[in-house]
């Protein structure tokens, strides 16, 4: 069939989430195992978060296949996962630093460098990464993905070498976005504050024109007075080498924040700065102690069959819980499901997570039946696929401060 050919005028790089993460085996009994498929996965909140509250992890879940087209994002994800897996305490203190904050000091970049040459090194085609340390847990199922994982660790490892001019472009390329997005009062990240999202809009909206400002989201001057050099993880994307990414990221929005507003200890306003790399370090320890592999696919174009690897044949065809995050809003939700239900496995507890993060029509609460066009019980009937709130009449996640927030957005234009 034939399509229109269009043309991306504006691309963005998102190389941290912008959506609250969710237990990817909340719906799943804690004595049963689940296969997870993750697409377009992003970083990995998702994971991070299943861990924080899950106490069954290593039984709930058997294999978490990671699926991206921007292998800038999968880059990242197992840079971050291998320095946790490696457990060097000389390194656990800087997890936050390099995945989360645009601009790092010396110490980080050292660190940032070392893993990555130790990564290209392992990374010259699958069977050498299999056979390496981390292959037992991290799995990679095409011929292309460690070719584009190798390349890009290698622009890591090799961009503090460049010339003068390339690193002045990229700072002025930051400082142009810096300048837009220091000057917004963005109510995004206050979303992840759930019900105390209005306690939370304005120091977060703060927090962002500070972090923005400096490219580092601790408050403590001297560590932004030594942050001086540009995160090479945050300049290279399928757009090629530049500062591309979006103006509106932060790493507060992929953390559930309603605990640090909650805290009836604390004076309101207050930010979790110091909790969140505490946290990281906290599921560190848990994701350590996983036992099952993650796979990850680059698929910005499908290999042919021969090509694929064998681990990939070994991998599930069906799986137990499929997130697919917010690409209702880029792919539309008839889509996504028309796609999607062919790979659930066919068990009372298989279940399809999908979220937007952009309004439909004028009425916030039917959006989902304007997206589904049509009628739910016809759609459910054909794809095979029910909205669990649909047949048991209720639902357990409250979304009343996302209505609220949509109402105070529409008021304020």
């Amino acid at each position: 069939m034939a399509h229109p050919l269009v043309f991306s005028l504006q691309t963005y790089f998102y190389p941290i989430g912008n959506t609250t993460p969710v237990n990817l085996i909340q719906d799943i009994a804690p004595e049963e195992s689940a296969n997870i498929l993750l697409l377009g996965c992003g970083d990995p909140r998702n994971i991070f978060f299943t861990l924080h509250s899950n106490t069954f992890g290593e039984k709930s879940s058997r294999t978490r296949s990671f699926v991206d087209s921007e292998p800038a994002v999968l880059a990242r994800n197992i840079l971050l996962f291998t320095l946790i897996i490696d457990n060097e305490p000389s390194k656990e203190d800087l997890l936050w630093n390099i995945f989360y904050d645009i601009y790092i000091d010396a110490t980080a970049m050292r660190a940032l460098i070392q893993q990555c040459r130790k990564l290209v090194n392992l990374a010259a085609d699958v069977s050498t990464w299999h056979a390496s340390s981390y292959g037992l847990l991290l799995r990679i199922c095409t011929q292309q993905t460690p070719f584009e994982l190798r390349r890009l660790w290698t622009l890591y490892e090799r961009f503090n070498d460049q010339p003068a001019g390339r690193k002045t472009t990229v700072n002025r390329a930051f400082s142009e976005v810096s300048n837009k997005s220091k000057n917004l009062f963005v109510v995004g990240s206050s979303r992840s504050a759930g019900p105390f999202h209005l306690l939370a809009t304005e120091p977060l909206s703060k927090h962002f024109q500070e972090f923005w400002s400096s490219g580092v989201h601790a408050n403590d001057k001297n560590v932004v007075a030594k942050a001086k050099l540009i995160n090479p993880t945050f300049l290279y994307s399928n757009a090629g080498e530049g500062f591309l990414v979006h103006y509106a990221t932060d790493a507060f929005a992929s953390f559930h924040l309603a605990p640090a507003f909650s805290d009836t200890r604390s004076e309101h306003g207050a930010l979790p700065s110091e909790r969140l790399p505490q946290r990281i370090s906290c599921e560190s320890d848990s994701l350590r102690a996983m036992r099952w592999p993650s796979v990850f696919y680059y698929t910005a174009k499908l290999p042919p069959l021969p090509r694929l690897t064998r681990s990939i044949l070994l991998t599930p065809l069906t799986f137990d819980v499929v997130d697919t995050s917010n690409l209702a809003d880029h792919l539309g939700l008839l889509n996504i499901l028309l796609v999607i239900s062919p790979l659930l496995s066919r068990t009372p507890h298989s279940s399809l997570y999908t979220e937007t993060l952009l309004a439909t029509g004028s009425d916030t609460t039917r959006g989902f039946l304007e997206l589904a066009c049509g009628d739910l019980t016809t759609i459910s009937i054909l794809l095979n696929l029910v909205p669990s709130s649909f047949v048991s009449r209720f639902n357990s996640h409250s979304n009343i401060h996302e209505l609220a927030l949509q109402t105070i957005t529409d008021d304020s234009r």
